[in-house]
Protein backbone atom coordinates (compact mmCIF):
# COMPACT_ATOMS: atom_id res chain seq x y z
CA UNK A 1 0.00 0.00 0.00
CA UNK A 2 2.73 2.10 0.94
CA UNK A 3 4.09 1.96 -3.26
CA UNK A 4 1.01 4.08 -4.40
CA UNK A 5 0.63 6.20 -1.68
CA UNK A 6 3.47 8.29 -3.33
CA UNK A 7 2.33 7.76 -7.56
CA UNK A 8 -0.03 10.35 -7.31
CA UNK A 9 2.19 12.95 -6.01
CA UNK A 10 4.95 12.60 -8.91
CA UNK A 11 2.78 14.87 -11.49
CA UNK A 12 2.16 17.28 -8.23
CA UNK A 13 5.83 17.57 -8.20
CA UNK A 14 6.74 17.80 -11.45
CA UNK A 15 4.64 20.95 -11.84
CA UNK A 16 6.01 22.89 -8.84
CA UNK A 17 9.24 21.85 -10.24
CA UNK A 18 8.59 23.81 -13.61
CA UNK A 19 6.85 26.53 -11.76
CA UNK A 20 9.90 26.78 -9.96
CA UNK A 21 12.44 26.91 -12.78
CA UNK A 22 10.01 29.25 -15.14
CA UNK A 23 10.04 31.93 -12.06
CA UNK A 24 14.41 31.72 -11.97
CA UNK A 25 14.58 32.86 -15.53
CA UNK A 26 14.48 36.89 -16.06
CA UNK A 27 11.59 38.00 -18.26
CA UNK A 28 13.44 39.85 -21.44
CA UNK A 29 12.32 43.52 -21.50
CA UNK A 30 10.55 44.93 -24.19
CA UNK A 31 12.15 45.52 -27.22
CA UNK A 32 15.38 43.50 -26.40
CA UNK A 33 15.46 41.82 -29.28
CA UNK A 34 15.58 44.56 -31.39
CA UNK A 35 18.88 45.92 -29.45
CA UNK A 36 22.47 44.92 -31.06
CA UNK A 37 24.58 43.26 -28.74
CA UNK A 38 27.42 44.70 -26.83
CA UNK A 39 30.42 44.32 -28.64
CA UNK A 40 33.46 44.00 -26.25
CA UNK A 41 36.94 44.51 -27.98
CA UNK A 42 39.56 42.29 -26.61
CA UNK A 43 43.06 43.62 -26.05
CA UNK A 44 46.02 42.32 -28.40
CA UNK A 45 47.81 41.02 -25.71
CA UNK A 46 44.93 38.41 -24.40
CA UNK A 47 44.60 37.56 -28.03
CA UNK A 48 46.02 34.23 -29.03
CA UNK A 49 49.45 34.62 -30.58
CA UNK A 50 49.39 32.65 -34.18
CA UNK A 51 52.84 31.13 -35.00
CA UNK A 52 53.54 30.55 -38.73
CA UNK A 53 54.36 27.07 -39.57
CA UNK A 54 57.93 27.34 -41.00
CA UNK A 55 57.95 26.24 -44.74
CA UNK A 56 59.91 23.48 -45.67
CA UNK A 57 61.60 23.21 -48.90
CA UNK A 58 64.89 21.93 -50.68
CA UNK A 59 68.11 23.69 -51.47
CA UNK A 60 70.18 22.35 -54.13
CA UNK A 61 74.00 23.41 -54.47
CA UNK A 62 76.70 22.54 -56.16
CA UNK A 63 79.07 20.90 -54.00
CA UNK A 64 82.77 19.36 -53.18
CA UNK A 65 81.07 16.01 -52.30
CA UNK A 66 81.33 14.37 -48.83
CA UNK A 67 84.96 13.75 -48.91
CA UNK A 68 86.88 16.72 -50.34
CA UNK A 69 86.81 20.22 -50.71
CA UNK A 70 87.87 20.20 -54.37
CA UNK A 71 85.32 21.04 -57.23
CA UNK A 72 87.72 19.11 -59.67
CA UNK A 73 87.01 15.31 -59.39
CA UNK A 74 88.36 14.07 -62.55
CA UNK A 75 89.04 10.37 -63.70
CA UNK A 76 92.27 9.22 -63.92
CA UNK A 77 92.96 10.25 -67.59
CA UNK A 78 90.90 14.00 -67.02
CA UNK A 79 88.05 13.08 -69.62
CA UNK A 80 85.38 13.41 -67.25
CA UNK A 81 84.09 15.21 -64.43
CA UNK A 82 82.37 13.59 -61.11
CA UNK A 83 79.63 16.88 -60.35
CA UNK A 84 78.38 16.80 -57.23
CA UNK A 85 74.71 18.03 -56.22
CA UNK A 86 73.83 18.63 -52.41
CA UNK A 87 70.05 19.31 -50.94
CA UNK A 88 70.89 21.23 -48.03
CA UNK A 89 67.29 22.02 -47.09
CA UNK A 90 64.60 20.92 -45.16
CA UNK A 91 62.42 18.95 -48.00
CA UNK A 92 63.39 16.39 -50.37
CA UNK A 93 64.03 17.97 -53.42
CA UNK A 94 62.68 16.64 -56.63
CA UNK A 95 64.03 15.60 -60.25
CA UNK A 96 66.20 18.49 -61.86
CA UNK A 97 68.73 19.05 -64.35
CA UNK A 98 72.82 20.26 -63.83
CA UNK A 99 74.41 22.33 -66.26
CA UNK A 100 78.73 22.09 -66.40
CA UNK A 101 79.71 25.01 -68.72
CA UNK A 102 83.02 25.02 -70.13
CA UNK A 103 83.05 27.85 -71.87
CA UNK A 104 84.14 27.91 -75.64
CA UNK A 105 84.71 24.34 -75.16
CA UNK A 106 81.04 23.53 -74.64
CA UNK A 107 79.16 22.51 -71.92
CA UNK A 108 77.00 19.61 -70.64
CA UNK A 109 73.24 19.20 -68.63
CA UNK A 110 72.06 16.09 -67.28
CA UNK A 111 69.05 14.67 -65.22
CA UNK A 112 69.33 15.06 -61.04
CA UNK A 113 67.42 12.31 -59.70
CA UNK A 114 65.50 13.42 -56.34
CA UNK A 115 67.44 13.90 -53.28
CA UNK A 116 66.95 13.69 -49.61
CA UNK A 117 67.63 16.55 -47.68
CA UNK A 118 71.40 17.00 -46.68
CA UNK A 119 72.57 14.01 -49.21
CA UNK A 120 74.23 14.19 -52.11
CA UNK A 121 74.69 12.79 -55.56
CA UNK A 122 76.56 13.09 -58.32
CA UNK A 123 76.76 12.91 -62.17
CA UNK A 124 79.40 12.32 -64.80
CA UNK A 125 79.87 14.90 -67.36
CA UNK A 126 82.37 15.06 -70.20
CA UNK A 127 85.18 17.01 -70.18
CA UNK A 128 85.49 18.25 -73.94
CA UNK A 129 88.66 18.66 -75.76
CA UNK A 130 90.74 21.18 -75.42
CA UNK A 131 89.57 22.43 -71.62
CA UNK A 132 92.75 21.77 -70.69
CA UNK A 133 94.39 25.03 -72.12
CA UNK A 134 96.37 24.95 -69.37
CA UNK A 135 93.43 24.18 -66.93
CA UNK A 136 90.14 23.54 -67.30
CA UNK A 137 87.64 26.25 -66.19
CA UNK A 138 83.89 25.47 -65.82
CA UNK A 139 80.76 26.94 -64.18
CA UNK A 140 78.52 24.30 -62.55
CA UNK A 141 74.68 25.14 -62.46
CA UNK A 142 72.23 23.33 -60.49
CA UNK A 143 68.50 23.30 -60.74
CA UNK A 144 69.70 24.86 -64.12
CA UNK A 145 65.93 25.37 -65.55
CA UNK A 146 64.37 26.29 -62.29
CA UNK A 147 62.25 22.89 -62.11
CA UNK A 148 62.83 23.09 -58.07
CA UNK A 149 61.19 25.58 -55.58
CA UNK A 150 63.89 25.84 -53.02
CA UNK A 151 64.22 28.16 -49.73
CA UNK A 152 67.32 29.96 -51.93
CA UNK A 153 67.51 30.56 -55.50
CA UNK A 154 70.95 32.44 -55.20
CA UNK A 155 73.54 29.62 -54.38
CA UNK A 156 72.93 27.28 -57.26
CA UNK A 157 76.19 28.27 -59.09
CA UNK A 158 79.33 27.78 -58.28
CA UNK A 159 82.97 28.23 -60.44
CA UNK A 160 86.02 25.48 -60.35
CA UNK A 161 88.95 24.97 -62.25
CA UNK A 162 90.84 21.56 -62.79
CA UNK A 163 94.77 22.50 -62.87
CA UNK A 164 97.26 21.16 -65.21
CA UNK A 165 97.80 19.12 -68.32
CA UNK A 166 95.68 16.16 -68.45
CA UNK A 167 97.39 12.85 -66.67
CA UNK A 168 99.29 10.96 -69.70
CA UNK A 169 99.10 7.40 -69.41
CA UNK A 170 102.71 6.27 -69.76
CA UNK A 171 103.99 2.87 -70.85
CA UNK A 172 106.32 1.00 -68.77
CA UNK A 173 110.29 0.96 -71.07
CA UNK A 174 111.02 -2.57 -71.08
Amino acid sequence: MKKYLFFPLIPVVMVILLIIVAGCRPEPSEGALDQPEEVVDIPEALEPAITPLPVLLPDLVPSTGPNTEDFCITDPNNEQLLVFIKNQGSAPAGGSHVKVDFGQFGECIYYVIPIHPNKYTAVLCDIPPGCFDPHCHFTITVDVYDEVKESNEENNTQEGVCYGEPVLTHKIPR
